[in-house]
């Protein structure tokens, strides 16, 4: 028995974040575990499509859940330390209860915000879980045995007395404080450093939302000491917060005033790296990625899109479907992102090429460039026959290009980027067309054009290079939403390299589908493909705002395009509903990277430059500070008013005006 998709959105419909566990076990069955913890529908939807029944894993931390896993095993007995830690702090409250198969409890409580994950550091036999942890949630198994929901259906709140008993014990402190417990005047400042303000750091708090932690802090617990005036406790609070103080802020809420005070920590949700559903590892595709990965640093994402573009191109310009009065062909463009230089994209494609150059040598040698840097040199690479008329009226013909097959490999797909930002350059507008008609043409004198052009990319980059160049280019509005954007990275540490995978067993079976999907013409869905389809078609045809949008803004196309690369691999005529959902997990894995790669941003450098500097202050900033400080003075009021109006309707930023004692100022800030 495992958690249905049922079960698992119902948990997620309380309040909870989950994720998947592996069936009938403990560990995440994926990449990025409780991080990719979420409450949102379709992606739970996603994730148990994805594999058969998994258990549940439930993110603690988030919104103050945490959980007192009470053990009793081993030796270790938690009952009994319970007991003896409610008289010293208190009867717990009735509270959801989670009994688990060891005979053990997971008592779930409200009202932990920043309380962190320890084992034993309470009490023998009592771990904490909490900000950077999960538990495994109700239904879940080990075996035949089930974690049992009881108790109440409803969490209790924490008592305040147990909040700041697990707050310092989930700092691994030596000693938890009795209730009450006052903080003696010679002692405030150091306990308030060395257990409080570190603590507060430890969660990546700002020096101000330290320091207005501390007051609350120092007001409810430290004795008072006459000699001192409220603006030298004041001054000494700025000291310890400035000591402490961590540059990256997670944001704090301060709930009521003066003796009733107490602080809520809002962690920002973690950006998630994308995971790969099994699904596209399907049929010939998924059987290579599985013998050249063992031996490889690649990451198995980038082997096996390369292993579909490589293939799309090889096959060349036959195999088809059509919708309305548009033909799409199986050419894709696509580029890899990787955090840093050591992605190694590189390599992925070069276990590729070898495989292919196997398959078609000639292709290899002849068909795989690069140097994209003009939309006429792009041209030229595939161009036609061009007659030619001297002044005498004689005529010649410069021949063009037969193989009318393009891969293109950019290494650097950051210089493509630079060369579309150039003015004049046609490269983007011609790399559209490539991808829409693969009729490729300009208005320059030598008349050149290309007909019937098979061009692919294959392109890698490092998200820093991307980002820096993606607002100042058309690629938003122009060719991107046209690339299958994906995240890669180092899959594991070969330090004396990969040995070489022996994929010889592949040239053969590659041959042969190679050689039927050259003559298959238009590929169709069975009818059971089609009602799929008909699932998924709204989703995929509602983009969000923003940049995003625009580069995620062709998921119907795509989907079919790769959904028909799987059927040509299968040797079928026909597209199926296992095809159409290995491309499905390949489009949803692109889709998620571009989330993780553009986030937020809209695409405007006037209005991504402002949110940036929005984000980073807590205070927010004045409209003269945002064209000063921000923008340098190079921009004008006027770009300055409607790069806000923008962040003002996408909802990303509001302003306000406050008093100052002199001219009323306009303060915005992020949302």
């Amino acid at each position: 028995m495992s958690v249905s998709v049922a079960a698992a959105l119902a948990l997620a419909g309380d309040g909870y974040s989950i994720f998947p566990l592996v069936p009938g076990g403990k560990l995440p069955a994926n990449n990025d575990g409780f991080l990719s913890a979420t409450q949102d529908e379709e992606r739970i939807r996603q994730w148990w499509r994805r594999r058969p029944l998994p258990n549940v894993g439930v993110s603690t931390g988030v919104g103050g859940l945490v959980v007192l896993d009470v053990d009793h095993k081993d030796g270790r007995d938690g009952p009994a330390s319970l007991r003896h830690l409610e008289e010293r702090f208190g009867v717990l409250p009735l509270t959801r209860i989670v009994r688990t198969p060891s005979g053990g409890e997971h008592m779930y409580f409200l009202g932990g915000d920043g309380i962190r994950c320890s084992s034993d550091t309470l009490a023998v036999g009592i771990d904490i879980r909490g900000v950077g942890g999960y538990v495994v949630g109700p239904g879940s198994s080990i075996g035949d045995r089930v974690y049992e929901l009881e108790g109440s259906p409803q969490e209790a709140m924490l008592p305040d007395t147990w909040r700041d008993a697990l707050l310092l014990a989930s700092r691994n402190r030596d000693a938890v404080p009795d209730p009450g417990e006052r903080i003696p005047k010679e002692q405030r400042n150091d306990k308030l450093f060395h257990v409080y303000a570190r603590s507060l750091n430890d969660l990546s708090l700002t020096e101000e939302e330290i320091r207005d932690c501390l007051r609350i802090i120092e007001h409810a617990r430290c004795e008072p000491d006459p000699s001192e005036t409220e603006a030298d406790r004041e001054k000494e609070i700025a000291k310890i917060a400035r000591s402490a103080a961590s540059r990256e802020g997670r944001g704090i809420v301060i709930h009521g005033e003066g003796d009733t005070a107490h602080i809520a920590l809002i962690a920002q949700p973690p950006t998630v790296w994308p995971e790969m559903g099994e699904q596209a590892y399907h049929g010939l595709a998924g059987d290579v990625v599985r013998a050249i990965s063992p031996q490889s640093e690649a990451d198995p994402v980038a082997i096996l899109v390369h292993l579909l573009v490589g293939f799309g191109n090889l096959i060349g310009r036959n195999a088809h479907f059509v919708v309305e009065s548009d033909w799409h062909y199986t050419n894709l463009f696509t580029v890899a992102v990787g955090e840093t230089a050591k992605g190694r994209k590189g390599t992925s494609w070069g276990r590729v090429r070898r495989l292919l150059e196997a398959v078609d040598p000639q292709w290899t040698a002849d068909r795989v460039m690069g140097g994209l840097s003009s939309g006429e040199g792009l041209i030229k690479a595939v161009c036609d026959d061009l007659e030619k008329h001297s002044a005498k009226g004689e005529s010649a013909v410069v021949p063009g290009v037969k193989d009318k097959r393009l891969t293109v490999y950019e290494a650097e797909f950051s210089s493509v980027l630079k060369q579309c930002a150039r003015e004049q350059n046609i490269l983007s507008a011609v790399i559209r067309q490539a991808w829409d008609t693969g009729h490729l043409h300009n208005m320059t004198i030598d008349g050149r054009k290309a007909t019937d052009a098979h061009v692919s990319i294959i392109g890698h980059v490092t998200k820093a290079e991307l980002l820096r160049q993606i607002t100042e280019t058309d690629a938003a509005s122009g060719f991107g939403n046209r690339i299958l954007w994906y995240c890669v990275r180092r899959s594991q540490m070969l330090p004396r390299g990969g040995a070489g995978s022996d994929v010889s067993q592949w040239v053969q079976p590659l041959r042969a589908v190679v050689a039927n999907a050259r003559g298959a013409g238009q590929v169709g869905m069975t009818e059971a493909a089609w009602e799929r389809w008909d699932s998924v078609y709204t989703e995929l045809s509602t983009s969000p705002p923003g940049l995003l949008g625009s580069m995620i803004g062709r998921a119907e196309s795509q989907t079919r395009r790769l959904a028909m690369l799987y059927a040509l691999l299968d040797n079928a005529k026909l597209v199926d509903v296992v095809h159409l959902d290995a491309a499905l997990a390949v489009w949803d894995y692109c889709a998620d990277s571009a989330r993780y790669i553009f986030g937020k941003r809209l695409g405007d450098p006037t209005a991504d430059s402002i949110l940036d500097a929005l984000q980073r202050s807590s205070q927010g900033l004045t409209r003269e500070q945002i064209r000063s400080d921000v923008l340098g003075r190079h921009k004008s009021s006027a770009e300055v008013d409607r790069a806000l109006d923008v962040l003002l309707t996408q909802r990303l930023a509001s302003g306000e005006t406050v008093a100052t004692g002199g001219r009323p100022a306009e303060v915005w800030k992020a949302t």
